[in-house]
């Protein structure tokens, strides 16, 4: 029985041991997809009845997901079978090739819960940092691997005792190739990647679309070079909240921020340009475009000589006498934080290594958002009170793996709710402890997001809008109260920050004022580009690199998209150019 285990070698047997971990991991896609997406919006009877209709409704794209999982294994099926087919130790070794394919579709399944979307190539970068790994070692991640390892396991010693292997080969081999061949697999521009691609997408869009030359308009950097000229002495406390959604900031989610928009300035149509938190960081305090085609940070491309570097926020202020400090939770080495940010303008930049006391809670990310904001409240208290500061904090308890101090609402699931209305709790008490210690009086609260992790469900193009709706709320000291709806990127949060430091009796005229723009939203998880041209009420739900993108007329307000919006799928062709040239991408 032994000799028949270690002899009986074929690329059939292969295959079919990866094609169960990939089953399985169709399976796990499914089923978060199933709880996200899809119960929210259709609100099934029964889980029975619910994975029935999701069958019924979806059954082109989870024909085309599945279509890519069995390709996908077959080629690394084969790749590994001629690999190892002249080596001593094929078994033991083909045993380590499977446990490292487990954990690749593993560390994907955490991806699509975080992201929305499949692993590309341009993300191996994060399996390099030491400090990213040790985060997202989640116990679901070790659930997985061990369950698709496992699962590989089993069929490769079962198919060691199916006869006519070499047969079987070959009728897999033609079955596999002939399916790609004959039967080419075309992807849904508006459906879910998630549904209809895989961990490697094999599957095209087809070229048969109607090309639009028309040029394109838009101012690049608009923002960029905008002055700050303050006319008081108000400090700025800038917060970044984690992966927050303005789609977040409800009654049931996060009760306090929602009283804190009610009842202060709102900016109910602020979006960020792109998902990542260096990319949010990047545009809010730059006031610049991230790169739209590329997936190389700009962030990570400045230098000491860059221009742009001026412009900042940061640089701006400490040029009015402001000190500047940059404070987070997590290692600082992550993004290269401890480079760039004193590049920026900030003289003090606080991170992970700092935090040496007390903390209601740890993990690889850092200290909880409560420990966070009590160290920068001392860290306030600290500052010279002969000149005004500028803060800005970047929380990590709404990242994945959640840091939440076990005591809290233990009862409430999942871990990122729990998160969630952490970080409302904490922000609220740091609001409270602002005004108790007379800090408010004098200080312009700034709450926004580095990037969004909620989506709404209504429909694909609205969808994806949500990933980028970030909350943008201005406590000022004037106390100052009223919701903004003009369309705004976080390019605009200069803007936002100049007017609130001038003496200007005239505030919510000002704040009013300020001119609604286009917006180009990238998302380089799942390739996905909107364009929405403000003046023409034209938005543009493209996929990338093509710009093959589906045309919805009539926009007044991108967020008010109904899926039965007049809809057309054109190739624009001169949009690439454009789009370069705004980003200063080559």
């Amino acid at each position: 029985m032994m000799s028949k285990l270690l002899s009986n070698w074929s690329l059939s047997r292969v295959f079919f041991a990866f094609l169960g971990a990939f089953a399985l991991h169709r399976l796990e896609v499914l089923r978060h997809y199933y709880w996200t997406d899809f119960y929210p919006t259709y609100f099934p009877v029964s889980k029975f009845e619910g994975a029935i209709f999701l069958l019924k409704t979806n059954n082109a794209l989870i024909t085309r997901g599945v279509l890519n999982d069995i390709f996908i294994a077959f080629l690394v099926a084969a790749a590994s079978y001629f690999l190892l087919s002249g080596m001593r130790r094929k078994i033991l070794l083909s045993a380590v090739v499977m446990f490292v394919v487990a954990a690749v579709l593993s560390a994907n399944i955490e991806h699509i819960i975080y992201n929305g979307s499949h692993l590309k190539f341009g993300h191996v970068n994060n399996a390099l940092s030491f400090t990213f790994i040790s985060a997202q070692a989640t116990p679901g991640f070790f659930k997985n691997l061990a369950l698709f390892f496992i699962a590989s396991q089993f069929l490769f010693l079962i198919g060691a005792f199916i006869p006519k292997q070499r047969e079987i080969s070959y009728v897999c081999t033609a079955l596999v190739v002939g399916m790609y061949v004959f039967q080419p697999i075309e992807r849904n521009l508006l459906a879910s990647d998630i549904l209809q691609a895989s961990i490697i997408d094999v599957s095209s869009f087809s070229d048969d679309f109607n090309s639009d030359l028309r040029e394109f308009t838009l101012t690049a950097n608009a923002n960029a070079n905008d002055e700050i000229n303050p006319t008081t002495d108000y400090n700025v406390l800038l917060v970044f909240m984690e992966g927050i959604s303005n789609a977040n900031i409800n009654e049931r989610e996060m009760p306090n921020l929602s009283k804190l928009k009610e009842n202060n300035l709102s900016f109910d149509r602020y979006f960020g340009n792109a998902l990542l938190t260096a990319n949010g960081l990047y545009s809010s305090l730059l006031g610049d475009y991230p790169n739209i085609f590329s997936r190389v940070l700009k962030w990570e491309q400045l230098t000491p000589q860059s221009e742009l570097l001026n412009n900042s926020i940061a640089s701006k202020l400490y040029e009015k006498g402001y000190q500047t400090t940059f404070m987070q939770s997590a290692p600082l080495a992550y993004m290269k934080k401890d480079t760039v940010l004193p590049m920026l303008g900030f003289k003090e930049v606080i991170g992970d290594h700092n935090f040496t006391g007390f903390a209601h809670s740890r993990n690889s990310w850092g200290v909880d958002d409560r420990t966070l904001f009590k160290n920068a409240l001392d860290v306030i208290e600290g500052q010279d009170e002969e000149r005004p500061w500028f803060m800005s904090l970047l929380t990590t308890g709404t990242h994945s793996p959640y840091n939440v101090p076990a005591d809290y609402q233990p009862s409430v699931q999942p871990t990122r709710s729990r998160a969630i209305h952490y970080l409302d709790y904490s922000v609220n008490e740091l609001i409270d402890e602002l005004g108790d210690r007379g800090i408010s009086d004098n200080t312009v609260v700034i709450l926004t997001s580095d990037e969004s992790r909620a989506t709404l469900t209504e429909n694909p193009v609205k969808s994806q809008l949500s990933l980028h709706w970030l909350p943008l709320i201005v406590i000022h000291p004037e106390s100052l109260k009223m919701s903004f709806n003009q369309t705004l990127d976080s390019r605009s949060l200069k803007k936002i920050v100049k007017i609130a430091l001038v003496d200007e009796p005239s505030y919510l005229s000002e704040f009013s004022d300020i001119p609604g723009q286009s917006l180009i939203l990238i998302n380089h998880y799942s390739n996905k580009l909107i364009y929405y041209l403000k003046e023409e009420e034209i938005l543009l739900f493209c996929q990338m690199p093509k710009l093959i993108c589906r045309k919805i007329d009539g926009v007044k307000d991108p967020l008010a998209i109904v899926p039965d919006q007049a809809q057309k799928t054109f190739r624009f062709e001169n949009l690439a150019a454009h789009l370069r040239a705004i980003s200063s991408e080559n």
